[in-house]
This record gives C-alpha cells, structure tokens and sequence, in this order.
C-alpha cells in the first residue's frame, strides 16, 4: 500500500523462493520504504540485492533476512543512492551488515540487529504439511530457542501474517510469524 507521503509499506509479508535474472532477488522499490514484520528467504539475483533492492532506503524493523543470494554485491539488501535517513533495526540479517551493499549513502544500522540463526521450524518445508502459506504448519515459524523470538520492537504491526496477535512475549517477534507460547 502506498499512503499519502508517497512511502511504500510492507507489513508481515512474506518474500520466498524468488528469483531474478538481474537484480532484486525478492522485491525492487524506487521510493523510500517501510518494512515491519517481513520475512525474505531464499531469493536469488544474479547481480545484486538478492533479498531486496530498496533504491531510495527507508525504514527496516523486525524483518528477517537469511538464505538470500546475490552474485555480487548486497546478498540480503541492496540500496543507494540513499537520499533520505534510512535505518534498519531489530532485523536478523544473514552476514550482519556485510549482507547489506549501499552504491552510495549509509543506512543507520540499529544496535539491535542480530546475525543468528533464526530456528525455524523447517526450513525445508516453506509452506507446511498442508502446502499453504499462512498456516501454523509454515516452516519459516519460528521455535525456541530463537535469538529471534521477543526481539523486535514496538514499531510492529498488531498482528502477523497468520493474524496471530503481535507481541506474545516481552516483544514483538522478527519476521513475518509471531511465536505463540505453549502453555
């Protein structure tokens, strides 16, 4: 969706499995924009931004980042120029900041990212037993112990690609699925 200052939103989706005989592995935006709650994985590029190219940054919390390629530069992320402030924080970003290319300008990267494995439940099985996203079965649903779980920040959606409540713990989750505590 796009609202009236012309950023782009993304909330608690899920980019999988994509590929691109050129850059942006995942998703490609020329405007400024906001990521909260994603999750990319497994996307490839043959060139650059194997997760995403972002051209003009934005805004980046509580999204996951692992198993993308790229063939050159920016294997999780790619942007630049950046013109406007852009940060990313409280993201699991495979590489650290390495995973991370920017053709020029910087992004703020937060204190609270991680580079840790995230512990999903099977990775091997994206969409689950019942071959549906969206579901409790997905493989990318994240299971203790996961550096990954209440790691987020407040800056999350109220609710996660399954329409499970956000936070179920001390924090928000990173990614799209929010752990649900076995009780």
């Amino acid at each position: 969706s796009t609202n009236a200052s012309d950023v782009i939103c993304w909330e608690d989706c899920l980019i999988v499995d994509c590929a691109s005989d050129d850059g942006a592995g995942g998703i490609m935006a020329n405007e400024f924009v906001s990521l909260t709650g994603c999750t990319f994985y497994g996307n490839r590029a043959t060139s650059t931004g194997g997760g995403a190219v972002l051209y003009k940054g934005g805004e980046v919390f509580n999204c996951m980042f692992r198993g993308n390629t790229a063939g050159s530069a920016g294997s999780q992320l790619r942007s630049g120029p950046i013109d406007e402030l852009s940060e990313i924080d409280h993201c699991n970003i495979e590489g650290g900041e390495s995973g991370i290319s920017v053709l020029f300008g910087a992004w703020n990267y937060g204190a609270h990212n991680i580079d840790a494995d995230p512990n999903f439940a099977d990775a091997g099985d994206l969409d689950g037993a019942d071959d549906r996203f969206g579901t409790a079965d997905d493989g990318l649903v994240l299971v203790a112990p996961s550096t990954s779980i209440d790691a987020g920040t407040a800056a999350s959606s109220t609710l996660d690609l399954r329409k499970a409540t956000r936070s179920q713990g001390a924090a928000p989750d990173i990614g799209a699925y929010e752990t649900t505590p076995v009780h």
